[in-house]
């Protein structure tokens, strides 16, 4: 999960953006890329809790696993006894970062279904709601990240600024 959290850190910072041609978001500031990948320092997440996703045939696919398997999300939004319950195991030896993850997905919740509408995007046979939702939460969990496990860097203060701009980046949906 750890190595999920900085893969998808690193990409959202330095890699370019999909779609929206004319949007501030779609395009990474050139300074940006090469931002420091420990700006943040990730979450420890729980080790040897029970995978039942690994086998998903793509992300989209294991996204929509997990978030089923812990049933935060659901058709009418964020179910927040599950949503804690899941982040008070997998966060337990960093809690710091507990109430900054619930409030990431709840929040990344309503702007990925404000942008998408009543739209849904199907790929390799899964939605890709949960993977979005996912993405938006690394950004919140990284702009929001504990002072204590935030390193001072011009260039990381820049990517914060621009993750806090553009939450939701990299979105190849379009009202």
């Amino acid at each position: 999960m750890v190595q999920l959290f900085i893969l998808y850190v690193s990409y959202l910072v330095v890699a370019p953006a999909w779609v929206f041609a004319d949007d501030e978001c779609s395009k990474l500031p050139l300074e940006l890329e090469n931002t420091p990948r420990d700006c943040c320092q990730p979450p420890k997440f729980a080790e040897n809790l029970e995978n039942n996703c690994e086998n998903a045939t793509n992300i989209f696919c294991q996204y929509e696993c997990t978030f089923n398997e812990s049933r935060i999300l659901q058709n009418d939004g964020v179910k927040t006894t599950d949503l804690k319950a899941h982040f008070d195991l997998e966060l337990k030896s960093d809690p710091d970062y507990i109430p900054i993850a619930i409030k990431a997905v709840q929040t990344c919740y309503t702007l990925v279904k404000q942008k998408m509408g009543n739209k849904d995007q199907i790929v390799g046979g899964c939605s890709v709601l949960p993977s979005l939702v996912a993405t938006c939460t690394d950004n919140q969990i990284f702009v929001n990240c504990p002072p204590n496990k935030w390193k001072t860097d011009p260039l990381c203060e820049a990517a914060k600024a621009f993750l806090k701009k553009c939450p939701v980046r990299n979105f190849p949906i379009s009202n």
